[in-house]
């Protein structure tokens, strides 16, 4: 009988040397895109309650987009070539008049080694009530 102690060891290396970078980049894609869903999560919160502020009859819309907008330019987040498409519409009356932003941003790959990850939907959604002072 022969003895094949190492056999086993090198078609290891051999299969995990192609299996391994795509492990590796699904773990860097999925990190990345729940970084980049939590950076526009808080830019469309930090954009909305900041529109929230304003009187509804104001450009309540331009400070929200403006506010969300400088939080993605400082996080890093960076729309893909198809843009990013900000909602932002008013529901109900005063005194319970709501302010509701949405963004909806295809997710870009940074590798690219793992196509299913590229366009995946990012979508955040929030509701406030107007604050503004009487």
């Amino acid at each position: 009988m022969h003895r094949r102690s190492g056999s086993v060891a090198i078609e290891f290396a051999i299969i995990m040397a192609f299996i391994f970078p795509f492990l590796l980049d699904a773990f860097i894609e999925i990190s990345f895109y729940s970084y980049e869903r939590i950076v526009l999560t808080n830019a469309v919160r930090h954009g909305c309650r900041a529109g929230a502020r304003v009187h509804p009859t104001l450009l309540y819309g331009f400070v929200a987009m403006t506010y969300t907008d400088d939080y993605l330019r400082v996080h890093g987040f960076r729309c893909p070539v198809t843009g990013c498409v900000e909602s932002i519409s008013t529901a109900g009356s005063d005194p319970q008049e709501v302010l509701q932003c949405s963004m909806n941003v295809p997710y870009q790959s940074i590798l690219g080694l793992v196509p299913a990850f590229d366009g995946l939907p990012m979508k955040a959604t929030y509701r406030v009530l107007f604050e503004y002072q009487r």
